[in-house]
C-alpha cells in the first residue's frame, strides 16, 4: 500500500476510535486500492441517530489520474444529496504532477459547496498538516475528531427555493454619458432583512456575475429587471450579446438610453469603487432587489470561486470552527 494511505489510515482510525469502537459500523473497502490507489471508509458514529452515514476517500499520491477516479468521485458526489451522507475527500498536497492533476480535477469537477461535503489536501511532511480553508494548518486526526463532533461547521446558503439579491450599481453611459444602473448579478444575502441599506445586512462571498449565471437564471433575471425598470428607466436591461470578433456569447446589459452594449470588459466599471464603503449602499451607489428563485447546486457552487474581500458587506461562506460562526 502507497505511503501515503498507510500514514492517513492510521490518522483515520485514531480519530473515529472513540465514535465507533468494534460495533461493526466500519467498513473500509479495500479494493479501491486496485481501482484508484486509494482507500474507501464508511462508517455512522455510535452518537449518531440519523441513518447518514460519514464517507472517507483517501487518494494515493502517486495514482495517475483516469476515468476510474472520476467513476468513483461522481457517484460519491450524487450520494451526498441522494442518501444525506457525508464525504470527505483526503488526498495528498505535494508538488509531483500526479498529485496536481487530482486536486485539480477535484477543484474543478468534483468540489461542492456543500454542508455535507469536505475535501482536505494534506501535506506529505513527517506531520500530516491540512486546513479547512487554506489559513490555519493543523493535524489531519485533530481535523478529523473536530468534524466528527461538530465542532467545524459549514455556514452558506444549501440548493432550493430562497430570497437572493439582484445587484444594480449606479453608473455613467460612456456613449451617451446618461446617468444608469447597471445590473451586475445576483448575491446570496446571510439573512434577507427587511431593509438591505444598513450596516448589517451582509452576503456570502462573491457577487455571481449576469455572464456566469445558467442560462434558466439569467432569463429569470431578464423578466424581473424588466419589472424593476417599470419603476426606475435607468437600471440597465439584459441582452444576449454575441462577440463575433472574440467569438462569444454572453449575457450582459445594455444603456436603457442609447443601447449600447455594455459588456463584461467594460472598463467604466464603478463597481469595484463602491462596494469597499457601505456608506454606497445607504446612498444608493449600491442597491440590492430581492427576487426569489430556485437556487440548484451548480448555482450555488459559484459562490466557492472567489472572495470579495475588499467588499464590507461580504461575509465568509464556508467550512469555519463553530466558535468563530459570527464572523
Amino acid at each position: 500500500m502507497n505511503d501515503f494511505l498507510v500514514r492517513v489510515h492510521k490518522q483515520i482510525m485514531g480519530s473515529i476510535s472513540e465514535l465507533a469502537p468494534n460495533t461493526g459500523t466500519l467498513t473500509i473497502d479495500i479494493a479501491v486500492d486496485d481501482t484508484i490507489g486509494g482507500i474507501l471508509y464508511r462508517f455512522k458514529p455510535k452518537f449518531q441517530a440519523e441513518k447518514t452515514y460519514i464517507v472517507i476517500l483517501t487518494i494515493a499520491s502517486d495514482v495517475q489520474m483516469s476515468d476510474s477516479i472520476a467513476g468513483i468521485v461522481y457517484p460519491l458526489i450524487d450520494n451526498i444529496q441522494v442518501k444525506n451522507d457525508r464525504l470527505i475527500i483526503i488526498h495528498s498536497n505535494g508538488k509531483s504532477k500526479q498529485e496536481n492533476d487530482i486536486q485539480t480535477f477535484l477543484s474543478e469537477e468534483a468540489d461542492m459547496f456543500h454542508p455535507n461535503y469536505l475535501r482536505l489536501p494534506v501535506s506529505t511532511n513527517k506531520v500530516l498538516l491540512t486546513s479547512i480553508n487554506g489559513e490555519r494548518y493543523t493535524g489531519l486526526k485533530n481535523i478529523l475528531k473536530r468534524y466528527y463532533s461538530d465542532e467545524i461547521v459549514f455556514i452558506g446558503p444549501v440548493a432550493g427555493k430562497q430570497i437572493v439579491n439582484i445587484e444594480t450599481y449606479k453608473d455613467i453611459c460612456s456613449i451617451c454619458k446618461k446617468v444608469i444602473f447597471i445590473v451586475s448579478g445576483i448575491v446570496f444575502p446571510k439573512t434577507q432583512l427587511p431593509q438591505w441599506d444598513n450596516f448589517y445586512w451582509k452576503y456570502y462571498n462573491t457577487l455571481i456575475p449576469i455572464y456566469s449565471l445558467p442560462v434558466e437564471y439569467s432569463k429569470q433575471l431578464k423578466k424581473e429587471v424588466n419589472e424593476l425598470r417599470k419603476n426606475d428607466s435607468r437600471i440597465t436591461p439584459l441582452i444576449f450579446y454575441q462577440d463575433i470578433n472574440a467569438q462569444e456569447n454572453d449575457w450582459t446589459v445594455m444603456c436603457p438610453y442609447c443601447n449600447a452594449v455594455i459588456n463584461k470588459y467594460e472598463p467604466e466599471d464603478n463597481r469595484s469603487a463602491y462596494i469597499p464603503e457601505p456608506e454606497n449602499r445607504i446612498n444608493g451607489n449600491l442597491q440590492y432587489h430581492p427576487i426569489l428563485i430556485d437556487a440548484s447546486q451548480k448555482l450555488i457552487n459559484l459562490l466557492n470561486e472567489s472572495f470579495e474581500a475588499n467588499c464590507s458587506c461580504v461575509c465568509y461562506g464556508g467550512w469555519v470552527e463553530s466558535k468563530n460562526m459570527q464572523l
